[in-house]
């Protein structure tokens, strides 16, 4: 059967509805199998969902990594254009491009050294 890669998504310990009802939707493709970023986790409750296999990754760099945007820069950018202003103006969609995109990756990648990367890889 398949391998079915779920990426768990965890808030304050807990697992998310969300992660929970796609690993439940996973069994109709294949075996589920459950990728979470740190090891704060109830494991019961992703088996319960489905998870055949639970992978944890534990690192000190995913405590205060923030994938998302900040929410002030977003509800800047909406006030400003618009909830669909991106659509009007190349100016607007670089923007937007900025706040979804480039700002978290220079929040994620700030401190990082060369020789931490090529560990990495």
């Amino acid at each position: 059967m398949t391998e079915v890669l779920v990426l768990v998504t965890v808030d304050g310990g807990r697992v998310t509805r969300s992660a929970l009802e796609l690993l439940t939707l996973a069994r109709r493709i294949g075996e589920p199998s459950a990728v979470v970023f740190g090891s704060d986790v109830d494991t019961d409750v992703l088996s319960r969902h489905g998870a055949a296999t639970v992978y944890t990754f534990e690192s000190p760099d995913f405590a205060d990594f923030l994938v998302v945007p900040k929410a002030e820069a977003l509800a800047a950018l909406v006030a400003d254009a618009g909830i669909n202003g991106f659509y009007f103006s190349k100016a607007a969609r670089t923007d937007c491009c900025f706040v979804r995109k480039v700002a978290p990756l220079n929040r994620a990648l700030a401190g990082a050294s060369a020789e931490k990367w090529d560990e990495a890889g």
